[in-house]
């Protein structure tokens, strides 16, 4: 009898280390999730920071793009439009053909200053095209504590763009 009784004890710590190793798995299977609950949180992250500072970007490049263009345009057309029957002064000619020079970017959000006005410009004078726009991004806003205080962590952006051409 004693036999039977270590043989029993044998098979009862034979089926504890058979079952160990499947409550490890379920542990580890549990730790991955988390650490990729963790590593995938901070890649989105990442990739929209990516993104974002990928669209300001483009957006600055854009301005300056039309800013040159509208200054472009001017010099050669500073006091009347090239098309009379559509546009009436040469500024919402040119008005005209900045907007179109950034068609991705919303152009209610531009502010465009031409300067000098169409009176002032003279040869020997300047023609300068100044751009602002806020670039539209997602505001971020955290709560203090108790208090119905915020703290923004992410506001809109204004980028500015100048283009400042020598009439001849």
């Amino acid at each position: 009898m004693g036999t039977m009784h270590r043989k029993d004890s044998q098979m009862a710590i034979d089926r504890q280390e058979t079952t160990r190793p499947i409550n490890a798995k379920r542990d580890q299977d549990g730790q991955q999730m988390v650490e990729f609950a963790f590593t995938f949180t901070i890649f989105v992250v990442l990739l929209l920071a990516v993104v974002g500072f990928s669209w300001v970007f483009f957006s600055q490049a854009t301005l300056v793009h039309a800013a040159q263009q509208g200054t472009r345009h001017l010099l050669a057309h500073p006091l009347l439009p090239d098309d009379p029957t559509t546009f009436d002064t040469a500024d919402e000619e040119a008005t005209w053909v900045i907007t179109t020079s950034a068609p991705l970017l919303d152009w209610h959000e531009m502010t465009i200053n031409i300067l000098p006005p169409p009176e002032e410009r003279i040869s020997g004078s300047y023609v300068a095209v100044e751009i602002y726009y806020d670039v539209p991004l997602p505001t971020i806003e955290i709560p203090v504590g108790f208090t119905d205080d915020v703290i923004t962590v992410l506001r809109p952006l204004r980028l500015h763009a100048m283009s400042k051409r020598s009439l001849n």
